[in-house]
């Protein structure tokens, strides 16, 4: 996509970004992430800030009389951003909550693998004096 705008077009879109915590890099491995979603409000913010826009299709008319194919206008739609907004919004929490969730069960499930291991070098330990005591009696029992 690439459009001529006023910074301040922009302005609820950059702000819906800023409570992303990690921008993926380019390209994204996965259609429909948060970043598509915002690419596909770009033209509602501008519609927001009181502006119109043009689609401008890439191919060129069959004769220079068919201009109407070539540049449409569509109706705008302002509440648009706002649901977009809003439905990012939902989205990103639902996300964060998720990140939370599996971060307390990361902290959950290392705290049961080193009760494991605490276990298990117990174990070892128990089982090492077992064998040092049975390789001593052997020993013994040699002489």
């Amino acid at each position: 996509m690439m459009f001529w705008t006023k910074p301040s077009t922009l302005m609820p879109l950059a702000n819906a970004m800023a409570n992303i915590p990690e921008i993926p890099p380019e390209p994204l491995a996965i259609d429909g992430s948060n970043l598509h979603a915002l690419e596909r409000l770009v033209s509602h913010s501008f519609e927001q800030a009181g502006h119109t826009w043009k689609l401008i299709h890439k191919d060129k008319p069959a004769n220079h009389g068919d201009l109407e194919r070539n540049i449409s206008v569509w109706e705008p739609q302002p509440q648009v951003l706002q649901d977009g907004l809003a439905a990012l919004a939902v989205k990103l929490l639902q996300e964060m909550e998720r990140k939370e969730c599996a971060e307390t069960n990361l902290i959950n499930c290392d705290q049961q693998l080193k009760a494991l291991i605490k276990g298990s070098n117990e174990q070892l330990q128990q089982a090492d004096g077992q064998l040092q005591e049975l390789s001593a009696e052997l020993h013994t029992i040699k002489r």
